[in-house]
C-alpha cells in the first residue's frame, strides 16, 4: 500500500529546470545501519520484533562493472556483498549482487511531475529472502530543505529521497511507506565521522553508526517522540518528527487536527480543555501507536 505525502518547503520548479545538489552519494567512509522487524502483536498497539539487520558500508570506488567504477556495498559485520553503487551527476546507480546490470536507485536530476522508470528496490529488505525488484516512481515536489543542511529532497509517492543519504527505510529498501505486518527502518546513517540521520530524523553530530548484531537488535528502537510542554495551553512541539504524519483525536474519536508528514508542531489552541490522542497515520512505521496530549488553561 502506498501513501502519498507532501512537504511544504521550498520548491524548485520551472520549465527546463533541473535540480542541482551539492551532496553526492558517498563512495567511502559511510555506513547505513538498518533493521527488518515483523509484527508480533497487532494494532491498536502493534509490537515489532527485529528479524534481520544490515550494516552496509562503502569504503571506496573499488570495483569495475561495465567499464565504470562502483563502490562495493558490504556488511560491516558479516562481510556480505550487497552489490555496488555509483553517483553519476545526481543519478545513483545500483548493480545487484550476482549481476552486471545497473538500475536507477535514486535520481536527483528530476523535476516535479516526472516518472522515473524501473527504480530498483528490495521488498522487505534487509530480510534474507529479499531479491531486487523494479517499480516506477512518480515525482512530486523537488526541494532544497534547510532543515537537512541544504540537501535536495525529492518527494516521491512514498518516502522522500534525501540527497547523499537515501530515505528512512534504508539504502536499498522499498521507497513507499508500507502499512503491512513488517517494518523496515534506517536506524542510523553516518559519513566521514558525522551522523547524518538517526531515528527517522536529520541529525548533524560528530560520531558514527556502530554496527548492530542480531543479539542486540531487539534492544535497538527509535525512541518515541515526546511532546513539550505537555500539558499545554494548546501548542505542542515534538522532539522528533513523525515521518508518516498523524491525526489528533478528541475523546469521541473525532479528528480535530492533523500533523503533516515529518511534522513536529501541533496546535490545539482552538480546542477546549481536555485529553487528546495523537495517532500516527502509519503506526507501524512511525514509532508509537498513540500519544496523549493534554490541553489546559
Amino acid at each position: 500500500m502506498h501513501t502519498r505525502c507532501t512537504l511544504p518547503i521550498l520548491l524548485l520548479t520551472g520549465t527546463g529546470l533541473h535540480a542541482q545538489g551539492n551532496f553526492p552519494f558517498p563512495d567511502s567512509g559511510a555506513r547505513w545501519v538498518q533493521t527488518y522487524s515483523f509484527m508480533v502483536a497487532p494494532p491498536p498497539i502493534p509490537t515489532f520484533e527485529v528479524q534481520a539487520v544490515a550494516n552496509i558500508q562503502v569504503n571506496g570506488l573499488d570495483t569495475l562493472i561495465g567499464g565504470s567504477a562502483y563502490a562495493r556495498l558490504t556488511d560491516a559485520v558479516t562481510g556480505r556483498y550487497y552489490g555496488a553503487l555509483r553517483d553519476d551527476a545526481g543519478r545513483v546507480w545500483h548493480v545487484p549482487p550476482d549481476s552486471t546490470q545497473a538500475y536507477i536507485l535514486y535520481d536527483f536530476t528530476v523535476q516535479p511531475g516526472d516518472t522515473v522508470h524501473d527504480v530498483v528496490h528490495y521488498p522487505g529488505y534487509p530480510a534474507e529472502h529479499a531479491s531486487p525488484a523494479l517499480t516506477d516512481v512518480i515525482i512530486g515536489d523537488v526541494m532544497v530543505e534547510p532543515a537537512w543542511g541544504g540537501r535536495l529532497v525529492v518527494q516521491t509517492d512514498g518516502w522522500p529521497w534525501i540527497e547523499g543519504i537515501g530515505h528512512g527505510q534504508g539504502l536499498l529498501a522499498e521507497h513507499w511507506i508500507n502499512v503491512s505486518n513488517y517494518l523496515v527502518k534506517l536506524e542510523c546513517m553516518a559519513h566521514l565521522d558525522t551522523v547524518r540521520y538517526l531515528h527517522q530524523a536529520h541529525q548533524e553530530m560528530p560520531g558514527t553508526c556502530p554496527p548492530i548484531h542480531m543479539g542486540m537488535a531487539n534492544a535497538v528502537a527509535s525512541p518515541a517522540p515526546v511532546a513539550h510542554p505537555n500539558p499545554s495551553t494548546g501548542a505542542f512541539v515534538l522532539d522528533a518528527p513523525i515521518p508518516s504524519g498523524a491525526v489528533v483525536l478528541d475523546i469521541t474519536g473525532r479528528t480535530v487536527s492533523t500533523l503533516r508528514p515529518w511534522g513536529r508542531t501541533v496546535d490545539l489552541s482552538g480546542q477546549p480543555c481536555g485529553t487528546y490522542v495523537l495517532r500516527p497515520v502509519d503506526p507501524a512505521g512511525a514509532g508509537p501507536s498513540a500519544m496523549r496530549l493534554v490541553v489546559h488553561r
